[in-house]
């Protein structure tokens, strides 16, 4: 008996041993494995942090830079569509009261009625402005402006500037009206009483009119940052899932 419970004894602390070095190898690679996960998923988690960073980033400076055009202008011809002469030469311009976030755009346009030949226009007095337009919202009561007198009125979507009755119709004007909005690019328009120009006539040209609002740059910032905990949570609950 006393041999038979030395070979058991033998046997079980070499199975003991065995299965102990076997738990320690499993136990060596769970580890490693945890860790080398622990390691992905961290990597991963600043990746994730770096991309929702740079997306902020990216929007907030887009919004920078459209806050930051403060000024547009140009030369448009607005036309009748035919072909036909005259046209309508708008000089036009969109400026802000300050290079960075500007608060207040100034917008000018100076109209005047001529023939448009071979790029080379000509000035004409056959066909006097009776009233002038442009399709614009967002305009502040009370700007509007005419060098000769006209009456500026604000109607649905439309700045418009009659010269009849008073005072008259002109072969040129020069009107103005401020916003509280940056320029893009709109239609202008303009009649003789038989004749009507339009810059979306076949060979009409757009000119600066106020743009719809956009977010300002500290919005679009402040939104940005709002959602970066969303983010990261969103990262979390899908390593959580995984894990499971």
């Amino acid at each position: 008996m006393s041999q038979k419970r030395v070979k058991m004894s033998f046997f079980g602390i070499v199975y003991k041993t065995a299965c102990e070095i076997v738990d320690s190898r499993r136990f060596g690679d769970e580890r490693r494995a945890k860790n080398k996960k622990k390691k992905t998923n961290s990597k991963n988690m600043k990746n994730y942090k770096t991309i929702i960073a740079m997306a902020a980033a990216g929007m907030a400076l887009v919004a920078t830079e459209r806050s930051a055009e403060a000024s547009l202008s140009g030369v448009a011809y607005v036309t009748e569509g035919s072909g036909a002469q005259p046209v309508l030469q708008v000089d036009y311009s969109a400026v802000g009261n300050s290079v960075i976030n500007p608060t207040v755009w100034s917008y000018t346009y100076t109209f005047t009625v001529g023939d448009y030949v071979d790029s080379v226009f000509t000035a004409t007095t056959d066909n006097p402005v009776t009233s002038f337009s442009v399709a614009a919202s967002y305009v502040n009561a009370g700007s509007l402006t005419s060098v000769d007198g006209a009456t500026g009125v604000i109607e649905s979507g439309y700045v418009v500037w009659d010269y009849i009755p008073s005072p008259g119709a002109t072969d040129s004007d020069t009107v103005h009206f401020t916003s509280d909005y940056g320029p893009a690019l709109g239609i202008a328009s303009g009649n003789d009483g038989s004749v009507s120009w339009n810059s979306s006539n076949p060979g009409g040209e757009p000119v600066a009119v106020p743009a719809a609002p956009v977010p300002e740059a500290s919005t679009v910032m402040a939104g940005a940052l709002m959602l970066l905990p969303f983010g990261i949570g969103a990262v979390r609950s899908l390593r959580k899932e995984r894990a499971v």
